[in-house]
């Protein structure tokens, strides 16, 4: 699971709400963190008249570098989640993220089954992250070769230019000494 240079970002409303301390939630926080996996909510996501839970979960790789804040949006009954990677300016240091969202879990469903789900399509993700990423790269290459082609293009023109301008000046030196050898 752990990757260099791979931060991952794993969202969802994993119905396994972590103000309980129970069997389930207590499997799915140990299985998740045994990939490096750590949760980044600190706050309720569902609040009602009876009951304060937090059952949307975002956990991610990389704690140092994360904002979080929940807010309330009214639409539903859950509260939405927003998270911000701080990133360093050097493009040495950029960092590829890889975001699944996964749909709920049913109640006692299996924990461990349910986290193999959840590794499993963030290797989908990775995947198609990869490719993505190379086909940018493809591009960005193909396009350098194009500028690097249209520069020597025009080296090859201004080198003809300064050709052409030097045989002018011969020409015109040549004809000067005629003129003074005939004057």
């Amino acid at each position: 699971m752990f990757r260099p240079n791979i931060n991952i970002i794993l969202c969802g409303d994993f119905n396994v709400d972590s103000y309980n301390h129970n069997d389930d939630n207590e499997a799915l926080l140990n299985a998740l963190s045994e990939f490096g996996l750590h949760p980044q909510v600190g706050w309720p996501t569902r609040i009602e008249r009876t009951s304060i839970t937090k059952i949307v979960q975002v956990f991610t790789n990389f704690n140092d570098r994360c904002l979080n804040c929940v807010v309330d949006h009214f639409i539903s009954e859950d509260r939405t989640v927003l998270i911000e990677t701080i990133e360093c300016s050097q493009a040495d240091d950029a960092r590829k993220y890889i975001a699944a969202v996964l749909a709920t879990t049913r109640q006692g469903s299996n924990v461990y089954r349910y986290v193999k789900i959840c590794v499993e399509t963030i290797g989908i993700y990775k995947e198609s992250h990869f490719a993505v990423q190379l086909k940018l790269k493809l591009k960005l290459k193909l396009k350098l070769k194009l500028k690097l082609k249209l520069k020597l293009k025009l080296k090859l023109k201004l080198k003809l230019k300064l050709k052409l301008k030097l045989k002018l000046k011969l020409k015109l030196k040549l004809k000067l000494k005629l003129k003074l050898k005939l004057s």
